[in-house]
């Protein structure tokens, strides 16, 4: 049912403190079987997830 994940999404983001939304591509959830690692995170969106930037060239993890 992805109705279900879509009401579930929205409940959550009405209920927290702040929200990021991304769609996928094909790509980014390894359907096509490229290499890439993590999906791509707009400079804008940096404070929305991360106390701090990243370091050009190093991976950066929220957890």
């Amino acid at each position: 049912m992805p109705e279900g994940y879509a009401i579930q999404a929205i409940q959550a983001v009405l209920s927290g403190q702040r929200a990021y939304c991304k769609f996928l591509a094909a790509n980014d959830t390894g359907l096509t079987g490229g290499h890439q690692a993590g999906i791509y995170i707009s400079k804008p969106s940096i404070p929305i997830l991360f106390d701090e930037p990243g370091i050009k060239g190093t991976n950066k993890e929220n957890g």
